[in-house]
């Protein structure tokens, strides 16, 4: 989140009782200032907001101008973030003062810290991936080495930072052999026939242009933000390296491998905004009660709806070794057994599995047991008469590098097995790959079977994957086996392949004598954290710090990253790096990110201090953990105390130091976020580095 003044924003003056704005003065608006909120004031009063989501929403030549819209009043930089962080479709939000003048604007994105962070955590070894932004193209991937249509958009914003960056980016991208144009945004139509991706180093203003370009100048296409911190992303090369290679050998033991993938389609895409905007809704995955008679199609009726969506609210997750696995449930419509979603009809007696890994489409989010893709492919298996058993492995919020290779590590596989998982990275060998968007193309798919997108959908739908996924395997399926194959020799150890390798590749512990470790969420970072990593270091040799990645805090990952990087990069022998998805997680350790204790506590913290114990800290020369001695969070408390019972088991010794204290008072995190909210700068000035300060309040 960040700041910028009223001299900064797009406005548009307009009379009182103003209804709405044709395209041709929203136009010039653009692109003199593009901004994802515009501005309607009357005497320097704001009366209304037109955003680019409403100008992607208009229909015809106009745009309704939003009245009905949130704000926050000078001084109130606390509740922005409140707003941002239980308001996801809010992006930017305008100050006033308390007579309802326009002073400012926050907005959510800070993409210089981003790139900041990025750049920090990957180091400059990272390889430019670029992403088509067409809907023809969405799921195509085009590598900077083999490609040259690319242009660097020119950010309007006239912060020396922001220009900085983009002279950085420029010099970047030479670097890696890439001749990009830049040019500006009035340009940008002029290059749409030629360009292959557009960068921009600002989200505000490519959500604008976006807007300009795919209603008011009514190109059809959208650009799909693609940043320069997400351009900077894993190279071919470094996924070959993570799970590529890891797949390849599964195949050539004899495991079959067939990737999901679902390429944007114009065409769905805008028969699915029309839906949604046809009934004034958000495009999100919630369907309004309109539209479930079309969803539900001929299971349609009231008491059918309602079991479904008590299978919505019975679906969670639990934590496996840092894994998200389906907590075990048994009802009626909804059954999960040993972290699998029940598949009808698997037989007693097989000679192969199928298994499937990947998010909620793959569970099955709005359908019974028996209409999962899963259940679907293997009532086919049957009716074939093929002895397969299906197996759902799937989860929520299962994501591809994180979750679905993990997970594919620890299942027990046999050689003629197959595996098939969500969306991996196109070329790896040994992978086949359906496109399911064709297969909905092809069947000319109603969209009303589905909610925000075609994986969010129906039985319909699914019943449609299974039979696609079938036929796929056809030629594997009639090569059929007497007997369950060999056991497979897996590679379980998933935390060193896609944590420790993906942050300590180059990390030799024997160079660093004593080795030292604290964990920090900093939210934000304060002069009581910076004094107990100077502490540490009068005590160890070498102090990683790992900051909580885990994104529940006031204060989002990127910027705790940022507060601890710059508030530590004077000091020497120190690495700072993310806590990845195994330390101090929603899924591990859930109480610390409520602050409440549970019946559970002493679970969780003890699994999540041993996978600390077990898995990271000894490949890292780890013998020392450092804790901030705790008196006012029971949470913590019970956390600290469990590591100084269970760390010294594996010879790693805990070390509490008392917090610092400025006045007779503790310093904390707590403390500082009720000063930043009173508005008492004095006192914060004294309770946080000047590094915080600087990222706390960055303005434009």
């Amino acid at each position: 989140m960040y700041y910028r003044k009223r001299e900064s924003l797009a406005v548009i003056t307009v009379n009182y009782d103003c209804k709405s704005i044709p395209f041709s003065k929203l136009e010039q608006t653009i692109l003199n200032n593009p901004s994802y909120c515009i501005y309607c004031i009357n005497n320097e009063r704001l009366i209304g907001i037109v955003s680019a989501g409403d100008i992607s929403r208009a229909e015809g030549d106009t745009v309704w101008i939003n009245k009905s819209f949130t704000y926050v009043l000078e001084g109130q930089y606390m509740a922005a973030r409140t707003i941002f962080k239980e308001k996801l479709s809010i992006h930017a939000l305008p100050v006033l003062s308390k007579d309802g003048i326009l002073t400012g604007e926050y907005i959510r994105w800070d993409d210089v810290l981003q790139v900041r962070m990025h750049l920090n955590t990957f180091g400059k070894g990272a390889k430019l991936k670029l992403q088509k932004l067409t809907f023809s193209g969405g799921g195509e991937y085009y590598y900077a080495d083999n490609h040259s249509r690319i242009v660097l958009v020119k950010p309007c914003v006239s912060s020396k930072e922001k220009q900085t960056l983009f002279h950085k980016i420029q010099k970047r991208l030479q670097s890696h052999g890439i001749a990009a144009n830049c040019i500006t945004h009035e340009e940008i139509k002029d290059y749409l026939p030629s360009t292959d991706a557009f960068l921009f180093i600002d989200e505000n203003e490519c959500q604008a242009m976006n807007a300009l370009l795919s209603t008011i100048w009514k190109k059809g296409l959208y650009l799909g933000f693609q940043s320069y911190v997400n351009t900077f992303t894993l190279s071919k090369d470094d996924i070959d390296k993570q799970d590529g290679t890891y797949l390849t050998k599964l195949y050539e033991q004899g495991i079959q491998i067939l990737g999901l993938t679902a390429p944007e389609n114009e065409d769905l895409e805008k028969a699915i905004f029309k839906k949604f905007s046809a009934v004034g809704e958000e495009r999100i995955d919630v369907l309004p009660k309109s539209m479930y008679k079309g969803f539900f199609a001929d299971l349609y009726n009231e008491q059918y709806i309602e079991d479904i969506y008590t299978i919505l609210n019975m679906r969670k997750v639990r934590n496996e070794f840092g894994l998200k696995v389906l907590e075990d449930h048994h009802s009626r419509l909804y059954n999960v057994t040993n972290g699998e979603r029940h598949t009808v009809g698997q037989p007693t007696f097989f000679t192969r599995n199928i298994f499937f890994f990947g998010p909620c489409y793959i569970v099955g989010n709005r359908v019974e047991d028996k209409h999962t893709i899963a259940s679907f492919l293997q009532k086919r298996l049957n009716e074939e008469n093929y002895p397969v058993r299906v197996v759902n492995c799937g989860s929520i919020g299962m994501e591809y590098l994180e979750n679905c290779i993990p997970r594919i590590m620890k299942t027990v596989l046999h050689e003629g097995d197959i595996i098939i998982l969500d969306r991996p990275p196109e070329g790896i060998r040994g992978v086949k790959y359906l496109n399911l968007t064709e297969v909905l193309v092809k069947n000319e798919v109603n969209v009303e079977w589905m909610t925000n997108a075609p994986f969010h959908c129906n039985h319909k739908i699914t019943e449609l994957y299974a039979n696609a996924i079938y036929e796929t395997l056809a030629p594997v399926l009639e090569n059929q086996i007497p007997a369950i194959g060999k056991l497979i020799e897996n590679d379980n150890d998933f935390i060193k392949r896609l944590y420790l390798n993906r942050y300590f590749q180059n990390f030799q512990p024997s160079m660093h004598g004593k080795i030292g470790a604290i964990v920090m969420n900093c939210n934000p970072f304060t002069c009581g954290h910076r004094y107990l990593i100077e502490q540490a270091l009068h005590i160890i040799d070498f102090l990683i710090i790992f900051v909580v990645e885990e994104d529940k805090s006031v204060f989002s990952f990127t910027e705790r990253f940022a507060f601890v990087y710059e508030g530590t990069k004077d000091l020497n022998n120190i690495m700072v790096v993310p806590s990845g998805p195994f330390i101090l997680t929603q899924m591990s350790f859930p109480e610390y990110f409520i602050k409440e204790t549970s019946e559970d506590i002493k679970k969780h913290t003890e699994q999540d201090i041993r996978t600390f114990a077990e898995k990271i800290a000894p490949p890292l020369g780890i013998k020392y953990r450092f804790i901030g001695e705790e008196t006012n969070d029971e949470v913590t408390n019970q956390y600290n105390l469990a590591m100084k019972k269970i760390l010294p088991e594996y010879g790693i010794q805990p070390i509490e130091i008392p917090r610092k204290e400025i006045g007779g008072e503790q310093i904390s995190a707590s403390l500082v976020r009720k000063c930043i909210e009173e508005n008492k700068t004095e006192t914060l000035e004294m309770l946080v580095p000047e590094s915080t300060l600087k990222i706390l309040f960055r303005k434009e």
